[in-house]
């Protein structure tokens, strides 16, 4: 999925996404790689949902999105998220959003 760059250029936040047949979400994770440490650490990860990351605030503070298909309404949820690497904490979530 997607990969963006932390600002001082030493860390690499990237999602995968596994998928069935029919091409919906199974589950999906988001991991951010350092590159000085040559690791990567497991951010989030959620269920039918698809997560990417999708900007940083500071070296530290990640945005990353989500969305999620609702078959029942026939239309997409989103989520947005903003992690705090230093912390290893998730420090905000929401709001949840649905676009016609």
């Amino acid at each position: 999925m997607g990969l963006i760059w932390s600002p001082d250029g030493t860390k690499l936040a990237y999602s995968i996404s596994r998928c069935n047949e029919e091409g919906f979400v199974i589950d999906s994770s988001l991991f951010v790689w350092d590159a000085l440490e040559n690791e990567s650490q497991l951010i989030l990860k959620t269920e039918k949902a698809l997560l990417y990351p999708d900007s940083w605030d500071d070296i530290s503070r990640l945005n990353i999105s989500s969305e999620q298909y609702m078959p029942e309404i026939n239309n997409t949820a989103y989520t947005l998220y903003e992690y705090d690497l230093t912390h290893d904490a998730l420090i905000f979530i929401g709001p949840d959003s649905i676009l016609p």
